[in-house]
């Protein structure tokens, strides 16, 4: 894979994706995290993006990062196409929500932020999360991260609405948590919730552990955000509800 390249003053990688997971996944977003934050990245002949930054160390450095996880979600792909779209029970749906649980409030344990913020976005977030299109746009990015991330690329149609419904509630939790830590009640932010189980990973994929290979695969939606103006000022997870 070719290093980084300027383009203006902003460094980016772009380079060739292989032939065999173009033919089969063209148009699937993987994730890619940078400095702390994720972005969605659609597979096509290339993928090109930001490595945002115009410090040439920092770029170099990004671009290896990014190219490992390039490589890591092809290679999920790749067993996939081997094995099929996996069905998730219900334990491991939850398993998944209580990961992205640990996640969000690790992105706010030190700063929560504006608790007026958090109770705006929160009452919009129950509205969103009220359709299956809603939840794809506010959780669909992390949860095709979580799953790659655990060799459990593609899951059946069923599985994935599952799946956001329990990211879904967990974000709720979490978000309430953060808001009152925002007022300065920060007992909700210690410790893991004992409510989630281990999540689920390829290894227990090929014990049985995930069971049963059904249904037609969800890659999940795109998400269009033309003619928004997003705060980035705003947590990244109330940005989505703008």
């Amino acid at each position: 894979m070719a290093g980084p390249r300027l383009r203006g003053s902003v460094w980016i990688l772009q380079d060739r994706v292989p032939q065999d997971v173009v033919e089969r996944h063209r148009g699937t977003r993987i994730t890619v995290t940078l400095g702390g934050e994720s972005q969605a990245v659609t597979l096509g002949v290339q993928v090109k993006f930001s490595l945002r930054t115009s410090d040439r160390r920092v770029a170099m450095e990004r671009h290896r990062e990014a190219s490992a996880q390039l490589g890591e979600a092809y290679a999920v792909l790749r067993q996939t196409d081997a094995s099929g779209p996996v069905r998730l029970t219900d334990r491991q749906c939850s398993a998944i929500a209580g990961v992205y649980f640990d996640q969000i409030k690790a992105r706010h344990a030190e700063d929560p932020g504006d608790p007026d913020q958090w109770d705006a976005g929160n009452a919009a977030a129950r509205d969103l999360g009220e359709t299956h299109e809603g939840r794809e746009r506010m959780h669909g990015e992390e949860a095709t991260a979580i799953l790659v991330s655990r060799g459990l690329a593609l899951i059946d149609t069923d599985s994935r609405e599952r799946l956001l419904s329990s990211m879904h509630r967990a974000f709720m939790d979490a978000a309430q948590r953060i808001q009152k830590a925002a007022e300065g009640d920060f007992s909700g932010m210690v410790g893991g919730d004992r409510r989630y189980p281990k999540a689920p990973c390829r290894a227990a994929q090929a014990t049985g552990d995930v069971e049963g290979r059904s249904g037609s695969v969800d890659r999940g939606s795109p998400v269009t955000r033309e003619g928004r103006t997003l705060d980035l000022h705003l947590p990244t997870e109330l940005r989505r509800l703008h």
